[in-house]
């Protein structure tokens, strides 16, 4: 049912982006991060797209000021 290689591919991606980033995340960015989130999870589930809620938690994630 789900592609669970793919789905852990993606997540480590998305570490890796979030530990390599060195700019401030801003709520714009942010907003777009859970969009392509969502987009990737209506390939595997069949879901509306406003129906799917994101929360970002960023541990240990330092803003350059």
């Amino acid at each position: 049912m789900f592609k669970t290689h793919s789905g852990n591919v993606a997540k480590e991606r998305l570490k890796l982006m979030m530990n390599a980033d060195h700019q401030k995340l801003d709520d714009a960015t942010m907003e777009l991060i859970r969009q392509e989130i969502g987009c990737v999870i209506t390939k595997y589930v069949v879901i509306e797209p406003e129906n799917i809620e994101i929360k970002v938690m960023l541990k240990d994630y330092k803003k350059r000021e």
